[in-house]
C-alpha cells in the first residue's frame, strides 16, 4: 500500500465521557486530491466507527482492532482512488 496522508481532526466540544475524531485519508492523484473519511466516537467502554460508506463498527479498546480497521480503510481508499 502506497503511504497516504492520514490527518485527524479532534472535536473541540467533547464531554468527559465521550470524544469524537474525524480521520481523513488523503492521496494526491493526477488531477485531484482523493479523500476517504472515517469518524470515530470514543466512549467509556467502546469505540464506534462510522465508515465513508455508512457502515457502523463497534470496537473494543483493543489496539489491534483499530489498526485493522484503519488499514482496511487505507486499502479501500487505495483501490477506489484509481477507479
Amino acid at each position: 500500500v502506497k503511504d497516504p496522508l492520514i490527518v485527524s481532526h479532534w472535536n473541540a466540544l467533547n464531554s468527559p465521557t465521550q470524544s469524537c475524531v474525524k480521520i481523513n485519508i488523503m492521496a494526491f492523484g493526477y488531477d485531484a486530491v482523493c479523500r476517504t473519511s472515517l469518524v470515530v466516537h470514543v466512549g467509556e467502554k467502546t469505540l464506534k466507527c462510522i465508515c465513508r460508506d455508512g457502515r457502523v463498527r463497534h470496537l473494543s479498546y483493543e489496539l489491534q482492532e483499530l489498526r485493522d480497521l484503519i488499514y482496511c480503510q487505507v486499502c479501500f481508499h487505495a483501490t477506489n482512488m484509481w477507479l
